[in-house]
């Protein structure tokens, strides 16, 4: 039995129609994909580093000094003072750097000198900070300190003393140690929104890797490892 025409016709214009019906779709769904992962990439590179800030801190500092000068000898010396730096990093990782940080003689000691200190430490923060207010973190980094001494501990003749700005005393010199830096805090966020406001606590200790010294009187003096204790705050903006 032959088919009809009309029916011939009918079933190309409907083949015709479903194809069209096809291929539209293929590339709907094309797009679709396409604009998914632009957005998964873009939001990748925006979640790959969330936030950019400051610290500040108040910190004390506690060492001991090992010398061949009497007067200097098993001196137990507290510092106290401040530092300012960045952070920059994310929800589970963050990179700090103190610029500069100033402690003087800020408890009753038997000598005059002052202790600077610049460092850079990664940290680990080990809980969530999108779902908790209160988080703990650890790092390893490493630190420049300097110690300067003032005053006339030895003979004219057996140091070349300066003037510095920072005592009234003549400066004997300084000792400057370089140090791997390990510490624990605990932080609270006070702000939890785009921008954010976090107060800390934290512990450090740095330990001595090599050392110099800058009048050869204080060749022979050395800093026991120094403990700091700090309080501050962090501030800064979600990017």
């Amino acid at each position: 039995m032959k088919t009809p025409k009309k029916v011939i016709f009918a079933i190309s214009y409907l083949l015709i129609f479903v194809t069209f019906l096809i291929s539209n779709t293929s590339q709907a769904e094309i797009k679709t994909k396409s604009k998914t992962h632009r957005n998964n990439q873009l939001n990748f590179k925006r979640n790959k580093y969330k936030y950019l800030g400051l610290q500040f801190n108040y910190g004390i500092k506690t060492f001991q000094l090992k010398s061949n000068i009497p007067s200097l000898n098993n001196q137990s010396l507290v510092k106290d003072g401040g530092s300012l730096g960045i952070i920059y990093g994310d929800h589970n990782f963050r990179m700090t750097a103190n610029l500069v940080g100033i402690y003087s003689t800020g408890f009753k000691e038997n000598i005059s000198s002052s202790f600077l200190e610049v460092n850079a430490m990664p940290q680990i923060l080990l809980l969530n900070p999108k779902k908790n207010r209160f988080n703990v973190y650890a790092g390893v980094g490493v630190s420049y300190q300097k110690f300067l001494v003032f005053g006339r501990h030895v003979k004219s003749d057996e140091a070349n003393y300066t003037h510095s700005f920072w005592s009234d005393e003549p400066m004997l010199g300084s000792v400057n140690k370089m140090n791997i830096d390990v510490s624990l805090g605990a932080e609270y966020k006070l702000v939890n929104r785009a921008d954010f406001l976090n107060i800390f606590i934290e512990g450090r200790q740095s330990n001595q890797m090599s050392s110099s010294f800058s009048s050869i009187a204080l060749n022979q003096t050395q800093l026991t490892p120094v403990t700091s204790f700090n309080l501050g705050f962090r501030l800064g903006k979600n990017r």
